[in-house]
């Protein structure tokens, strides 16, 4: 009996020591995800004649999706929809870089090309090869009434008030692909009355359902339409509900973020 008793003891004394690693892990990435999700705007910036809101459905605990609102007054916002390649904590790790540069940039009042192009540098220095980020950086202005933005790879839509559906086709590859890029400009889109902005990572229109089918672009679109009418805050959370609803077993594969801004 004497060695089954050493060998129990033992094994009991690898099982407390793993549970107690696997508790610790558990309480580190519990503590990453309050951290992630205090990096996320919890308002939606009060811009004359415009109608703001966004959040984000993270795949797992974290994940690599970011959206923020870096400067605002009563009459602009400058803000960004980004996704990280993958999810889980290594894009939680960029995500989080990612949004301390952007904040720094932004203070030195950088114009919004050289803070993409900045921003380039860094993700190429900070990502491996495998690695990638699609940004959409952008300026709304009351005063103009315009929408000026530089796309990294992103994808983004504006739907007008005639019901005419345009995408805001990116200009430059994602970030950390080629730090080489040339000259970055704005593209500037005037808005009417009525006009909505959808502002998405791809994790809402990919969500998988049975038979890997997925939610699509025409659905997104489709349910923002046929709820165009009412405050951007419900618009944003139907969408990511309903694609979330959709996923097989309601199990998001990648993080979902959606900014929706309404023209009034």
């Amino acid at each position: 009996t004497l060695p089954r008793s050493v060998r129990y003891s033992i094994e009991r004394s690898f099982r407390i020591k793993a549970q107690a690693e696997l508790q610790r892990t558990e309480a580190e990435i519990v503590a990453a995800e309050t951290i992630q999700q205090k990096l996320l705007p919890d308002f939606s910036p009060a811009v004359l004649d415009f109608d703001i809101a966004g959040a984000c459905l993270p795949a797992e605990k974290i994940g690599g999706d970011l959206f923020d609102y870096l400067r605002y007054d009563n009459s602009s916002c400058v803000g960004v929809v980004a996704d990280v390649s993958g999810h889980g904590l290594p894009a939680a790790i960029l995500m989080t870089e990612l949004h301390g540069l952007l904040h720094g940039l932004i203070e030195q009042n950088m114009s919004l090309p050289r803070l993409m192009a900045a921003a380039n540098v860094r993700v190429e220095k900070a990502t491996a090869s495998h690695q990638f980020i699609t940004m959409l950086a952008y300026h709304l202005s009351a005063e103009q009434k315009s929408f000026s933005y530089i796309s990294a790879g992103h994808p983004a839509w504006l739907m007008k008030a005639n019901g005419e559906t345009n995408a805001l086709n990116s200009q430059y590859l994602p970030l950390g692909i080629d730090a080489r890029t040339p000259q970055l400009s704005l593209t500037q889109t005037r808005l009417d009355s009525g006009d909505v902005l959808v502002l998405p990572t791809d994790g809402v229109f990919e969500a998988l359902g049975e038979n890997s089918r997925m939610f699509s672009v025409e659905r997104m679109l489709n349910e923002i339409a046929v709820n165009r009418s009412r405050p951007a805050n419900e618009i944003v959370e139907h969408v990511l509900n309903e694609a979330k609803k959709f996923s097989l077993n309601q199990r998001l594969t990648d993080d979902c973020t959606l900014v929706i801004i309404k023209t009034r």
